[in-house]
């Protein structure tokens, strides 16, 4: 029988490997596109962000505008390898 430690360490490895398996089709996707149309689409965390909420910001930003263009120059594929080794490191954590 599992335990709890156990479970919610599988847990925290099957979702690693989510975001390592989207980061990887995401990038995939991006090569497919870039291969299709002759240039690098950028898929940024704005643009993540985009698919879940449009606050007017996020359109046209009239304030924090250096923090629009950090968080626009961050690809989704990175945020997903943190998101992956964070939880892969929290299963091994958990493992122990």
């Amino acid at each position: 029988m599992m335990t709890t430690r156990q479970t919610r360490a599988g847990a925290c490895g099957a979702l690693g490997a989510l975001f390592a398996v989207g980061a990887i089709a995401i990038f995939a996707a991006q090569t497919f596109l870039c291969l299709q149309a002759g240039e690098w689409p950028s898929m940024s965390v704005i643009d993540l962000i985009k698919l879940f909420a449009t606050p007017p910001w996020l359109e046209k930003p009239d304030a924090w505008i250096g923090l629009y263009e950090i968080v626009d120059a961050i690809p989704i594929t990175f945020i997903c390898m943190i998101a992956a080794y964070i939880a892969v490191a929290s299963e091994k954590a958990a493992s122990e």
